[in-house]
Formats: C-alpha cells, structure tokens, sequence
C-alpha cells in the first residue's frame, strides 16, 4: 500500500535536506505478506532424454551423476477457498542433469536430459480487497483485485542418487509426467526429448534448496 514520508527519508539518508522538499510524495510499492525457506529431497525423478541420449542409455552397463542444473520454474497463484487471505503457490521446477554412461566398450560418454518436480507451498498473501484502478486501462472504470506476486529464489540442485531399471520395473517408482514444458525449456535439448518407450529409464535423487 502507499506509503508517505518515503521520498523525504531517501533524502536525508543521501544528504539532502529535507527543507528543500515542499511535498510528501506517496509512493506504491509491493509488500512482503510471507515467506518459507525449504530444503526438499526429490526422491526417484525420471529422466528424459533425447533419441540420441536415450540410445547411449539403453546400451548403458553403469552411469553416474555429474551434475544438475535448474533451467527453469514457472508457478501459479490461486486462492484459499475458506481460508481469507492465503494462497496456495503450486512451483514446477525444469532440471538439466548430466549422466555419465559407460556403455562397456570405449571411453564413457555424457548425455543430458530433462527431470521435473512439482511443489506447493499456502502463504498468507493478504486478504487481497483493494482494486486498483488505472489510467492505462482501456475500458474507463475497469478495476481488478489483483493476486499476489509469488517469488521463488532456489539454486543448483545437489544430485545425490542416480538409478537405472528396465523398463518394466519403471512401475514401482515415482516418475512425474511431462506435460506444458515451456518452450525455453525445449530449446535447451539438443532434439526432442523420448517420453515413451526405450528399454531403460533413469531415475535421479536431487537435493533443492529454495
């Protein structure tokens, strides 16, 4: 919500003296309802590769985790129902992970692909009443109580466990499906990533904080 005396109190923290302002200038700035800090073990994320890189895998003897990288999160904001004033924050993170593979004949080789998570996270964001009218709209009159803003501040994952199971024993561990990757996430892959079939599948165990 604005604040006055803001303007004024900038000034004086450069030097400026507070004399030579004539007015208090209100100023609309975002506010911080709430706030978590998390450290999640994301336990059995499947691997998606390219044609390529799932080629290499199904010829793999053994392989092992070099490095995870966070490429990308998108995240959505949506109401409490009963619960005035909290949000539900639903964050889907896009992972780039780089797997060693020894194939069992000549030197081993790396491939990259794509694992993705999906967290959720209720923060109290406000009860959100206020509608915010606009010069810049372009019907007069138009307002809209605006949802929170949702930030998310994470790094590189830790790659703690890395595993390979045929394809029929894909069953029994968790694989989250892809679905709406954005096309940022795409054009990051050499090629277009393999959702179905191979003879084996990866699995990875990251380490996120955020």
């Amino acid at each position: 919500m604005p604040e006055k005396g803001l303007i004024p109190a900038a000034a004086a923290a450069v030097g400026v003296d507070k004399q030579s302002i004539k007015e208090a200038v209100c100023v609309h700035t975002q506010k911080i309802y709430d706030a978590c800090r998390d450290k999640d073990c994301l336990e059995d994320l499947r691997i998606y590769f390219t044609e390529h890189g799932q080629h290499t895998i199904d010829r793999a003897v053994g392989l092992k985790c070099r490095r995870a990288e966070l490429i990308w999160c998108s995240l959505d904001v949506e109401s409490v129902a009963f619960n005035r004033g909290f949000y539900s924050v639903d964050v889907r993170y896009f992972y780039s992970v780089t797997v060693e593979v020894n194939t069992g004949a000549g030197r081993p080789c790396e491939v990259t692909g794509l694992a993705v998570f999906d967290k959720r996270v209720i923060l109290f964001g406000s009860e959100g009443n206020a509608k915010i009218f606009s010069s810049n709209e372009a019907f007069c009159g138009a307002a809209k109580s605006h949802l929170p803003t949702a930030v998310i501040e994470a790094v590189d994952p830790i790659c703690l466990n890395i595993k390979m199971t045929e394809c029929h024993e894909q069953q029994a561990v968790y694989g989250c499906g892809l679905h709406e990757v954005p096309d940022a996430v795409i054009d990051y892959f050499d090629g277009d990533l393999v959702l179905e079939g191979g003879e084996k599948r990866v699995y990875c165990t990251l380490g996120q904080f955020s």
